[in-house]
């Protein structure tokens, strides 16, 4: 893990992604040296895509919301259990752990945090298996951003979103 400022970085940062960090408003974007009245939701992302990551990275930090990302189920649980974020954004298949079974162990431990399955999967029982192990709901991907958006803002806000 690469660490920089207040960001926890799971995976190796190249030097140009870096050198684009540097030139970004971290306040605004990773909600660095917010006091804590002010500190914006925490939404963990969970995939082994790192494009899907960053994709997911990009739409929702300029919507009020700070984002983690973890690469497989094993480091997930480790993050949820460090930083307690608001919500999850997880795809069902991943290395070490899979993502039913990463919201089936939060679920058995008594983690309430909202789970919403962001997958490739899309048939029906698969579906009804993000439910059964937990799930508070899903996206298929391909998604539209507008319904990501809005997912998120539902389960960060409990109320109807303005996207």
């Amino acid at each position: 893990a690469t660490q920089f400022n207040s960001f926890l970085c799971p995976f190796h940062l190249t030097s140009t992604f870096l050198a684009f960090l540097l030139t970004m408003n971290l306040d605004r974007c990773f909600g660095v040296g917010k006091t804590n009245t002010e500190k914006k939701p925490l939404v963990l992302v969970v995939d082994s895509n790192i494009d899907n990551l960053c994709l997911v990275e990009e739409i929702l930090n300029p919507c009020c919301c700070s984002v983690m990302a973890a690469r497989d189920g094993e480091q997930a649980l480790g993050m949820v259990k460090k930083y307690q974020p608001d919500l999850i954004l997880i795809e069902a298949i991943l290395p070490k752990i899979d993502g039913f079974k990463v919201v089936q162990h939060l679920r058995q431990k008594g983690n309430t945090t909202p789970v919403i399955a962001l997958t490739t999967l899309v048939f029906a029982k698969e579906l009804k298996e993000a439910l059964r192990a937990g799930c508070n709901g899903y996206i298929k991907k391909p998604f539209e951003i507008d319904e990501l958006k809005a997912t998120v803002y539902h389960y960060l806000h409990q109320q109807a979103s303005p996207f």
